[in-house]
Parts: structure tokens; sequence; C-alpha cells
């Protein structure tokens, strides 16, 4: 049971206040905060018709004092992130300052080249700081990475003594009908000086990463194509999960994450505006101090420069269409023989927006953290330091996610291609 500072007030902060609310085992009093503080109060009354008593307050993370005011009111022992990846950096800040636990859905800026050495992802920074103060912080928890290496795990303890490989197929499918602005040749983007924090899809020009034989393998990308269950067409693809498992999961020597993609026209940065910006010192990567935060010129020029792919109000997505498949293909060793499983989520889109409100893929990332937060609450995961969810036992999130009503379909396989 802890006192709880929610960050963001979106759909999935709608059915995690819902579901703290249904028993006080979780929390012992709960504070909404966003920039839009009118968006908190109508969750805080639909939580007050329910008999709940919950508190509002406006946030913006980039104004540290006020933040720090809000943050010395409400003295939460967790803080829950659901701001856009990006925020995550300050939000951490925030809850190491709070002397808080935390945990969010998503991991953000993860090495273009993953290696043993390197960060998993930017949050990991701060791991020090939350190793000194003894405080928990869990980062990752959607689908992917939390629910696939929490199946990993658990599936790696219980089906297998060995696993030689594992193939995770992702089909998204149906387009997000919200298009990218177009590039032209005089416009300069934050996507221009900066990697995305995110880059699963195939239409990259940089190789792409797998595990072979433990160590990280760069591969071109549309080199390596294979057939999905439903026979979509897959690429060999960079995905986050390759690092999570590089970083936790090392017993596992060779990984691979394919999606549907297509070859991305070429793009050709302003040249005159990047020199222009590296002449000033503006795309350096080293922090300086800017009133009480440290920031680098380079972190500031891509928040202020237009995105190709700009997302909706609080990092929400438009919705996809058509139907959702994970699938994960595990090739190991079981009573002394070679045997391939398959693991398969799917969902259906237009019927999540139906009856949930929002996709089929948002519907189980927002579940997988609610689980992850309930968990958290509980003191299941409690390890000082930061960490991905596959650094604890994988069968607490699994069973979790099953109780939630996520359907894991297992069957016998052949290895994919």
């Amino acid at each position: 049971m802890k006192r709880i500072l929610i960050l963001g007030c979106n759909d999935i902060a709608k059915r995690l206040l819902l579901t703290l609310c249904e028993d006080p085992i979780y929390h012992s009093g709960i504070c909404i905060a966003s920039r839009n503080k009118e968006d908190c109060d109508e969750l805080r009354d639909l939580a007050m018709s329910k008999g709940q008593r919950i508190t509002t307050a406006g946030i913006d993370l980039n104004n540290v004092s006020g933040a720090m005011m809000m943050i010395r009111i409400t003295a939460p022992e967790l803080v829950i992130n659901l701001l856009p990846p990006e925020m995550s950096p300050n939000a951490l800040e925030l809850a190491h300052q709070a002397n808080a636990c935390y945990i969010d859905g998503a991991l953000f800026d993860v090495p273009a080249e993953p290696t043993a050495t390197s960060l998993l992802s930017k949050q990991f920074e701060s791991f020090g700081k939350f190793s000194a103060s003894g405080k928990t912080a869990i980062v990752g928890c959607g689908l992917n990475p939390a629910g696939i290496t929490a199946i990993v795990k658990r599936v790696a303890k219980r089906d297998f003594s060995e696993i030689k490989s594992i193939d995770i197929v992702e089909v998204k499918s149906g387009a997000s009908p919200k298009a990218a602005k177009k590039a032209d040749e005089k416009t300069l983007f934050s996507e221009d000086v900066k990697k995305p924090q995110m880059n699963s899809a195939v239409g990259t020009a940089h190789p792409v990463f797998t595990i072979k034989d433990g160590e990280p393998k760069a591969v071109e990308a549309f080199s390596v194509s294979s057939k999905s269950k439903d026979g979509k067409t897959v690429f060999v693809s960079d995905n986050d999960i390759v690092t999570d498992f590089i970083k936790e999961i090392g017993s596992v020597k060779n990984v691979r994450f394919l999606a549907p993609g297509a070859k991305p026209e070429e793009r050709i940065p302003p040249k005159d505006l990047i020199d222009t910006l590296k002449d000033l010192g503006l795309l350096s990567e080293e922090k300086i101090k800017v009133g009480e935060a440290m920031v680098s010129p380079l972190d500031v020029v891509a928040e202020v420069l237009p995105k190709m792919d700009k997302p909706g109000a609080e990092g929400e997505q438009a919705p996809l269409t058509g139907k959702y498949s994970l699938e994960i293909y595990i090739t190991g060793v079981k009573d002394g023989k070679d045997l391939t499983r398959l693991y398969r989520i799917t969902g259906d889109h237009d019927k999540s927006m139906a009856d949930n409100g929002c996709d089929a893929l948002r519907y189980l990332n927002g579940t997988v953290l609610i689980e992850s937060c309930k968990l958290m609450c509980n003191d299941k995961w409690n390890k000082p330091g930061i960490y991905t969810p596959a650094a604890f036992d994988g069968e607490l999130l699994y069973s979790a996610m099953i109780s939630a009503g996520i359907e894991i379909e297992e069957t016998d396989s052949n290895p994919l291609s």
C-alpha cells in the first residue's frame, strides 16, 4: 500500500485509477497530475462517485521549482509515469527528489548499437541515484518488453532445460491514419539531429541488430525475411527487446525481432542548417547546467524542433486498425529433445475500439502496465536501482497478465526460417 502520484491523464490513467480504487490494499492516497488539471478533475470526480478520495494537481515537469512544490505537498511513495517516453528522465528525477519509487511504460532513447557495457536506455542514467536512496524504479512496463520477457522467463523456468534461440514477430497491422509531416529539403526536423527513441519498424537505412551466439550482431535491413503465422512477410528489425535480452536474460544466446516493413525514401537534411547548429555548439551531447537542471544542447534543440511524426496529447497515437499479433518462437531442449513452441497474443483493433475505446495494442500495453503497478504497490518488485521487469521472476507478471484476461496461445511449431 503506497501514496501514489500518477503523472499524465489519458485512457490508461482512467483504467489504472479505477483498478487501484477497487481494492484499498494498493494505495493509501492517490494524486493525479498533468498539465491540464481539468482533465484530472474529471477522473477525480469519477473516482469520488465510487467512494474514493482523489486529489489533483497541475504539473509541468520542465518547471522544476513548481514540480517540487507539488511533490512536497503530495509526498508520494510511488510515482507512476504515464507521460510520453521522452519525459521519463524528468519524471525519474522528480521521483528521486521525492524519495519515491518509480514505474513507467516504455524505454526511452535505447542505443542504436546495443552492447554489453552501454546503458539499456536513457532512464538508466539515474541508476546510481535510486541505488543510493534504496528505492526501486521499473521502466519499460508495456507488452514489449515487459510482457515478452515475462513469458520467456516463465517458459524457461517451466518448459525447457535449455533455450537455444528466440524469434519475436510483431504485426501491428493497419497503419495508423496519422501521417507524418512531409520532410522537405528546407525544413529541419527533430529526427534530423537526434535518433528517435524507438525504431521498431524496418524502414531504416542503418543496420539492424540481433543477438548471435551471445553477442550483438549487425545485419543489413531487409536481408532476412520470413512469414508470420498469418502469412505476413516480416523482416529482421531493430527493437528495444534485443537490448533488454542482452542486459537481463544473457542465457539466451540467439534473439531476433521481425516485423513488416517498407524501404524508406532517403531523407537528406538541410546541410546548411546542420552545419550552423554544429558551429554554434548546439549539437553537443555534453550536459550543461541551466537553472537547476543539467541538459545537453542537443536535447534542447531536438525538443524545440518540429517532429516528422508528432504524437498527440500526452503521447497518445491515432488508433491502429485490423488485427494485431505478437508471436514468440522459442526453440530449446525439453526432455533431451529439441523442440520449438509458439506463444502468441492476438487482438482485433476494431473490436477493441468498440469495447475499450482504444486499439488492441494500446489496451494490451495498458493492461501490462496496470498489472506492473499493482506489483509495485504490493512491493513484489523491490530492488534498489533501475531495472526492467526482466530483472525479476517472470512468473509474477505472467500470472498477473493471465488473471487480467490476456490470452496466450501455446502450440508446437516449426522454427522460424
